[in-house]
């Protein structure tokens, strides 16, 4: 390349032959790191939050709840999101946000797996208990009777939440 006159493009590659050849480390501090992760955490999460506040509520009497954690949860998501990017942009505000978003979020990722922990299975068991009871009464046929679906679903009332904190949680205490 440099025999012929021709610039090498900004993309380009020096051959490790050539004397200019200087290789250069990038590194990522721990920040930034975060920074990304959050990025990627609230770029799929935000739709998430948003499609819960828009769904119909599984039970009821817990509409509000379902309601607020959503918002609450797409509304953490956007603020994420700039935090990063305020972090990635070195603003002087961006660490004290970060570690007051965790905080947050860590006190509220608490007390939303104490409530889906111990109220939840509850108010959920008593309303699968309904469904369950209206479809045998519909059927007749006794292999068509839901009987495993109650031992089944209650596992999914315990392990969902948890990952969920562990995800939410572990990434909070991370930046905190």
């Amino acid at each position: 390349m440099r025999d012929s006159g021709i610039e090498p493009l900004p993309l380009e590659r020096l051959r490790a032959d050539e004397p200019t050849f200087s290789p250069r480390r990038a590194r990522l501090s721990g920040a930034s790191i975060l920074a990304h992760i959050g990025l990627c955490l609230a770029a799929l999460c935000l739709w998430i939050f948003l499609a819960a506040f828009f769904m119909p509520p599984a039970i009821d009497r817990m509409v509000a709840f379902q309601k607020f954690s959503a918002a609450f949860g797409a509304v953490s998501m956007v603020a994420l999101s700039i935090l990063c990017l305020a972090v990635l942009l070195k603003a002087r505000w961006a660490r004290r946000g970060m570690v007051t978003w965790a905080a947050v979020m860590l006190v509220w990722e608490s007390i939303k797996l104490l409530f889906y922990l111990l109220v939840y299975p509850g108010v959920y068991r008593a309303r699968t208990a309904e469904i369950i009871a209206q479809a045998a009464a519909g059927s007749a046929d006794p292999s068509t009777q839901p009987s495993q679906f109650a031992g089944f679903i209650s596992y999914g009332l315990y392990v969902i939440p948890i990952v969920i904190f562990l995800i939410f949680g572990g990434y909070a205490f991370a930046v905190w």
